[in-house]
């Protein structure tokens, strides 16, 4: 018996949230390995102490530029987003974090380059704190890069090594 396409039945409706479920499984969940989750943890708190050593530096001078501020705001939500794409590991997040570690990348090589350009006396030449944070934001921003830019053959391992061995039980595929 032939039903309109308007009228949806019960299986209809769980069939759809399966199908979403799995949607969502698959295209908003981001594979992290332990050691890649580990290094952006550490490189999120490492860019965290930057910025806090950046700011009381900052707070207790008598000049400085306003890109060293923007660059030590930029550092706090790269490290802020970065830490909640690795707890919750969906590819929203991760995009944010590569987003906000490349512009505090970029905001933090700028400001290295304006304290060791700037005339002498009107700013401190670049600490410790603004190298440290550099690097580690520039580790962050390539390392969130590798994690969204990873091919589809090699993301998702869990849900293809368990599909394998059903691809055994039914053979090769037919060409």
């Amino acid at each position: 018996m032939l039903r309109p396409l308007t009228v949806s039945t019960r299986s209809d409706t769980h069939i759809d949230a399966v199908l979403r479920k799995i949607s969502h499984r698959v295209l908003e969940d981001v594979w992290m390995s332990a050691r890649v989750r580990a290094l952006l943890a550490a490189l999120a708190v490492t860019l965290i102490g930057a910025a806090v050593t950046g700011w009381l530096g900052l707070a207790g001078q008598a000049a400085t530029s306003w890109i060293s501020y923007a660059a030590i705001v930029l550092f706090g939500l790269a490290a802020s987003v970065s830490s909640l794409a690795v707890g919750l590991r969906r590819f929203r997040w991760c995009c944010a974090a590569a987003y906000l570690s490349g512009l505090a990348t970029v905001a933090g090589w700028a400001m290295v380059w304006w304290h060791r350009t700037a005339p002498s006396g009107t700013v401190p030449r670049p600490c410790g704190w603004m190298v440290i944070g550099v690097v580690a934001v520039t580790a962050l921003a390539v390392t969130w890069l590798g994690v969204i830019l990873t091919p589809a053959e090699r993301s998702q391992p869990d849900m293809r090594a368990a599909s394998a061995p059903a691809r055994a039980r039914s053979g090769p595929p037919s060409s």
